[in-house]
């Protein structure tokens, strides 16, 4: 039988081109307002806007896509809070239910990931995001430069969940000793079972691991009476001693090994027609920027460089110690390989690549794993410029200590009836392919604002959009998220109730705007700008009459249409132009065409504005860096400044000044924290 069109169109191109299709017929010929969209639909869209909203509007003038206001309702039903996601650990609990012990199985692994410093109002939360906020533990008036991610990824299966994430200005052990066990306590309610905690060799990290009882011959911490592991990832333990590399030479057997011969055999081996090492270049060499990229560690301790090195060590070509540079190189290779198994023995036992396979009964990890521990005690290290003897360098106790922990997890396992351990679920991957989705629905951005990363994490949990930007600093895991943001919507969580107020534009610059924000009225129409610009504090000073007067008349003007255009309490709080006062005249060269339409306020009105405008600066640094900003500025703001002289009628008197309160002190709020002399204090207080 004939496949229909349709078929035969989703079987042709990607998902997110089809559902752009349907949508696109589903709609055609529809007015605006008769449109309808799928959740589906609205994830496509929301991931396009995140992407660039000027991307959006121009594709919105050829094809429909739902309109921002649509998007906001979507939006508004999930959200993604510094701290532990509760919305995320009641999905866990559900999925847990029908989940086989085997698939509970998992590892939590987390990272940083580097963030812009800057302060923005999120008005869905009344909240200034970009001070550190450690979730349950609190904020801070410190300027955030770090996002810290907790992330659970199965050992058997392959699924990942984000679960937690924290704005830092830089973790330290005690603050990661208080968090991890939280963390660990509520996934573990939820039903699922954390066999081991994987996070880079940075000192907190390894500190923490200590405070909370691991040791290097005992490398896990107890938890409800039993083991939890905990290890460096290997990918950053292949990098560290490439690093070390380049400014020490190592010792071992009594030679000496140093970057210089892996130098001097690429130099040989670039000029031969067929080579033997292609994969090297010049980056290879002289890193530089690039050492922390995983994969060029990774091509440099392979079994090629090592067999280049091995042949030409033994022609002459270069001298004998750099046999003892190719060990090093196969042995790492052999090490790396051994944590990067998913099958067990998928080669036969005479390949290079035979530790490339999951741990089992038979397979060749611990004995390797022995002689490396051996090797690795060893080595001995001399600093390049000054010739100074070292000890110890931290890659060692990295490998040793992931090494034991490994060991002692897979016992614990086959002892419970496991028959391998897939070693490559034992890494960080995971996070690093979301930081890469992350910079992506940032706009590629290597650092992105604070304001973005909740937006960014929710948008990254689309499955169907979860293949990224290529250039990141992993392999690309083959794990997909086990609730993707469509279930995230429809949860029923306590972080997604709280979101009602949560717009589509905040989602990308976090300033909330809607129909009563001032910010819109005063760039839109009163000095015809983009209708996404704020203020231009160079234009609108906070201390300045003009300013005080824009800001006024377009309070006014907002505030005409909901008292139904009350000639009474207007007449009373605006002037005409031949009785304004002389130095309002100016009032930043209002368009002829804008006149007609322009409230001017009186000095009475005006005079009420700065006494908001000068509270905020007075109390809006004690107030920025905690919850419930805007209320908390209302009310000061409330008993500073005397609303009760404006001369409402006695029917709009009570709503016209509540209305003018918070337009006056959002307008304040929004202009003060984009301030950068205002910035600059906070960061240096």
């Amino acid at each position: 039988m004939r496949e229909s069109a349709t078929a035969y169109i989703q079987r042709s191109v990607p998902v997110a081109f089809f559902l752009l299709l349907l949508s696109q017929i589903r709609n055609s010929g529809r007015q605006p307002t008769g449109r309808r969209w799928t959740d589906e639909d609205k994830v496509l869209a929301l991931s396009i806007y995140n992407k660039s909203h000027r991307l959006y509007d121009f594709l919105a003038t050829f094809i429909s896509l739902p309109t921002k206001e649509t998007l906001n309702k979507h939006i508004r039903k999930a959200a993604f809070r510094p701290g532990i996601n509760q919305a995320v650990t009641e999905m866990l609990a559900k999925k847990a239910r029908t989940m086989t012990e085997e698939e509970k199985q998992c590892v939590l692994i987390f990272d940083e990931i580097s963030l812009q410093k800057g302060l923005n109002y999120a008005g869905h939360a009344d909240t200034v995001v970009g001070y550190v906020d450690l979730g349950e533990e609190g904020r801070s008036p410190e300027i955030a430069s770090q996002g810290l991610v907790f992330m659970l990824k199965g050992v058997y299966n392959s699924w990942k969940m984000p679960i937690a994430y924290y704005l830092t200005s830089k973790v330290d052990a005690a603050t990661l000793t208080k968090l991890l066990p939280r963390i660990i306590n509520s996934c573990e309610m939820a039903g699922m079972k954390i066999r081991v905690v994987v996070a880079d060799g940075a000192p907190p990290n390894r500190s923490a691991f200590k405070r909370l009882g691991a040791t290097l011959d005992n490398p896990f911490i107890h938890h409800n009476g039993r083991r939890i592991y905990v290890m460096t990832d290997p990918v950053h333990l292949l990098k560290a001693p490439r690093n070390n590399l380049l400014t020490h030479n190592f010792e071992s057997n009594g030679s000496v090994i140093e970057w210089k011969h892996i130098k001097d055999f690429y130099e040989v081996d670039r000029k031969n027609p067929a080579r033997i090492a292609p994969k090297i270049t010049d980056t290879h060499i002289n890193p530089g920027q690039s050492r922390m990229r995983v994969n060029l560690a990774a091509q440099v301790f392979s079994s090629s460089v090592a067999a280049g090195l091995f042949t030409l060590a033994r022609f002459n070509v270069l001298p004998p110690a750099a046999k003892e540079t190719a060990n090093l190189c196969l042995k790492l290779d052999q090490l790396f390989d051994s944590f990067n198994g998913t099958k067990v023995d998928p080669t036969p036992a005479t390949s290079r690549k035979k530790y490339r396979c999951a741990l089992s009964h038979g397979s060749p990890h611990l004995q390797l794993w022995a002689e490396i521990k051996l090797w690795l005690n060893s080595l001995k290290f001399k600093r390049t410029k000054n010739n100074v003897h070292i000890s110890r360098l931290p890659f060692q106790e990295g490998w040793t200590w992931t090494i034991n922990a490994t060991e002692m997890l897979w016992k614990d396992l086959r002892d419970e009836g496991y028959t391998y351990l897939p070693t490559r679920s034992l890494n960080q991957d995971p996070i690093e392919n979301l930081f890469a989705s992350v910079r992506y629905n940032c706009g590629n951005s290597r650092t992105p604002k604070a304001e973005q990363l909740e937006p960014a994490l929710l948008t990254s949990l689309v499955n169907m959009l979860n293949r990224r930007s290529t250039n990141k600093n992993c392999e690309t895991d083959d794990s997909s998220f086990l609730a993707d943001l469509n279930l995230l919507l429809t949860s029923q969580g306590e972080q997604g109730a709280e979101a009602d107020d949560m717009d589509v534009d905040e989602a990308r610059e976090n300033i909330a705007i809607d129909e009563d924000d001032p910010m819109q009225e005063l760039s839109e129409e009163n000095l015809a700008m983009e209708e996404d610009t704020a203020i231009n504090n160079s234009t609108l000073s906070l201390s300045s009459n003009q300013g005080n007067a824009q800001i006024a008349g377009a309070a006014l003007r907002k505030l005409t249409a909901r008292i139904q255009n009350c000639t009474t309490c207007m007449g009373a709080l605006t002037v005409s132009t031949e009785n304004m006062c002389p130095t309002l005249h100016s009032t930043i060269g209002l368009k002829d065409e804008m006149r007609s339409v322009y409230m001017y306020p009186t000095q009475l009105m005006c005079t009420i504005t700065g006494t908001v405008m000068q509270t905020g600066r007075d109390v809006l640094p004690t107030l920025l860096p905690f919850p419930k900003v805007l209320h908390n500025f209302m009310e000061k703001c409330s008993s500073k400044t005397k609303f009760h002289l404006l001369p409402f009628c006695s029917s709009h008197q009570d709503f016209a000044n509540k209305f003018l309160l918070r337009y006056l002190c959002k307008v304040t709020l929004q202009n003060t924290e984009g301030d950068e002399s205002f910035l600059r204090i906070r960061r240096h207080p």
